[in-house]
């Protein structure tokens, strides 16, 4: 029998109701969804792995096909049976494949062949389902004469596809090239490796393996990112919290100072000596409990990465001859000398936030005053260089020396945690919570400087403040006084109005001011408050009959204060109107560069509100 003659039905045979072919083998009724298992195999172990058993199943296919063959039918010549491998896969539908070239010595085991696959169903189908590809992709046909050949020659040989259809889309034909094993070389080692069984389990495991790793590494970023977000809400929730406890604590706080402030100034000279004292107690322990809420509030905002600073160009002298004066009240019954830096006045311009630079000094010099018992604080000050953001900077050091107890090497490491003291014993004689250091350098390093602290037991302690220096030393600098008031020029309202409008919805601001306003300086008496708790009432008044001057707190019911200040101020009929601004919210000061002509901190001092009630009212700066 010549190849040539065989027919498809030679190939099959029906058996209990199914098609199959010769020997057994069962005949695919959907050749295409092989492919659909090339893919998934490929996705499970890999490109070439999945090569591996796609060439191995196609030489198992062959070898059984070349034996099938043999042993079902009589062909006239050994070479027919060969030619009878490639007329099987013709009448399969795998492509028109036939032998081009044969040579054929067994007894040399030689064995050399070309194989030349018109439209090969691997390759066409690949061109289907992806683009082309320059690289073989007729994995199963090579396998396949691989295996026929290794049976027809009783030793290994290997067919390896050297042109392939899939390489374009107007290629047609694929070409193979078949020798033994042996005479392949380096190639040929190549793709007996695909031959070899290879340790599937193994793949499989070590992909479940990875894909376990990978799902593990998955869930703890998903953890990671659960805690992140924990984490961000309890710091949303803390700063809410603080933000509305420090409102609560703040106002009675600030009704408690300012009531006892205003019963010593109208009282003090009629009072014996003893209530005297105990409302100055009060007032003292008022205040004491404001600095530590507002310290509280400050490491929190730190913390929260929402400190707000302005840095602008500051002269130090002034601002260091208020502290020092300050400190010198706290000393005032011990004997102790505080000395500032000669010519502090000359001092270059520093590159920072004036009011927390005020706050940085105030801590490390109140610091130096609670434990220095006698002796001496002194302030001294020089230039030097440093690096800032890589580049050679100019800073100023500003080290403050106390002759107080000094820190021992080991409890230097705590003054700058928060909440930590070097004596955290509850008898310690100093009281504190451990807060105005640490604060001290989180916002120094907010502001791009540094401190330092040296110190032994029995010999003081010196801390040194690293400020920058500002570069542009044309800008007029921005100096603090004891009252922290911003003013800008305004020119006078017209109509010489008579009123001052009040709009804060706290009755204790309501008697605050106007018993201030009752004892201030001559001609501010001819002035009536006007008294408005509603945000929006208070900017109908100020319409209707713009008053000579507008206090305005900021926390008010409804509409916030900032938003009532940017009305007044787009109204043409009150935007001339003079606006002070009283609160105790952070964000205070900001007002002034959106319109206020002052922003003044609760509890409200009186030489502040004098102050700029003067500015707001030309008429009162003409009296004497």
């Amino acid at each position: 029998m010549r190849a040539a003659d065989l027919t498809l039905e030679q190939l099959l045979v029906q058996t209990e109701g199914r098609l199959t072919l010769r020997g057994g083998r069962a005949l695919l009724a959907d050749a295409a969804a092989t492919y659909k298992l090339s893919d998934e195999l490929i996705d499970t172990l890999g490109a070439e792995a999945a090569r591996g058993v796609l060439t191995r199943w196609g030489f198992q296919s062959g070898y059984r096909d070349a034996t099938r063959l043999r042993t079902y039918m009589s062909w006239d010549s050994e070479l027919e049976w060969l030619h009878a491998g490639a007329r099987s896969l013709s009448l399969l539908g795998l492509g028109s494949v036939h032998f081009d070239e044969v040579m054929i010595d067994r007894s040399q085991g030689a064995f050399r062949a070309t194989v030349r696959a018109e439209d090969s169903f691997e390759a066409e189908e690949f061109k289907e389902r992806a683009s082309p590809d320059p690289e073989p992709q007729c994995h199963r046909l090579a396998g396949f004469l691989s295996g026929y050949a290794s049976a027809f020659l009783g030793g290994q040989v290997i067919f390896i596809e050297e042109r392939c259809a899939a390489r374009s889309d107007d290629e047609t034909c694929c070409e193979f090239r078949g020798k033994v094993a042996s005479e392949w070389g380096a190639a040929g080692e190549l793709h007996a490796a695909r031959y070899a069984r290879d340790k599937i389990g193994e793949r499989l495991a070590g992909r479940e393996r990875e894909v376990l790793e990978q799902a593990v590494k998955i869930r703890e970023q998903e953890f990671e990112l659960a805690a992140k977000r924990r984490l961000e809400e309890a710091s949303r929730l803390k700063t809410e919290f603080l933000a509305n406890i420090s409102h609560e604590l703040r106002t009675p706080l600030n009704s408690i100072i300012g009531y006892s402030d205003l019963l010593i100034s109208k009282l003090g000279k009629k009072l014996p000596p003893t209530p005297v004292r105990n409302l100055e107690r009060i007032l003292s322990n008022a205040e004491h409990l404001l600095g530590l809420i507002n310290s509280i509030l400050d490491i929190s905002k730190i913390e929260a990465g929402r400190m707000d600073l302005q840095l602008v160009p500051v002269a130090l002298g002034p601002l260091l001859e208020v502290v020092l004066e300050d400190t010198r009240l706290l000393l005032k019954e011990r004997p102790v000398v505080v000395r500032g830096p000669e010519d502090a006045g000359a001092l270059p311009l520093l590159r920072a936030d004036p009011i927390r630079l005020k706050q940085c000094l105030t801590n490390v010099l109140g610091n130096a005053a609670k434990f220095t018992e006698e002796g001496e604080i002194e302030v001294s000050a020089r230039v030097v260089r440093g690096q800032s953001s890589g580049r050679a900077s100019e800073f100023l050091s500003l080290a403050i020396r106390d002759t107080g107890p000094g820190i021992s090497k080991a409890d230097q490491a705590t003054v700058f945690e928060a909440f930590r003291q070097a004596d955290a014993s509850t008898i310690r004689r100093h009281e504190g919570t451990g807060l105005g250091l640490p604060i001290v350098r989180e916002l120094l390093t907010l502001m791009g400087g540094e401190v330092h602290l040296a110190s032994a037991p029995g010999a003081g302690s010196t801390f040194t403040l690293i400020l920058p220096l500002d570069a542009g030393q044309e800008h007029p600098p921005a100096e603090l006084t004891t009252a922290p008031v911003a003013l800008v020029s305004l020119s006078p309202v017209d109509d010489d109005p008579r009123t001052i409008l009040l709009i804060d919805d706290d009755p204790d601001a309501e008697a605050f001011v106007r018993a201030r306003l009752a004892e201030g300086p001559p001609g501010l008496s001819e002035h009536p408050l006007v008294v408005v708790r509603d945000p929006v009432e208070g900017i109908a008044v100020a319409r209707q009959e713009p008053p000579a001057a507008i206090l305005l707190d900021l926390s008010l019911p409804h509409v916030d204060g900032r938003e009532v200040l940017r009305l007044l101020k787009t109204d043409p009929r009150t935007g001339r109107v003079p606006v002070i601004v009283i609160s105790i919210r952070d964000d205070l000061r900001l007002t002034t560069g959106e319109g206020a002509l002052a922003a003044l901190p609760k509890p409200i001092r009186p030489e502040q509100l004098y102050d700029a009630l003067r500015q707001a009212i030309p008429r009162l700066q003409a009296r004497p």
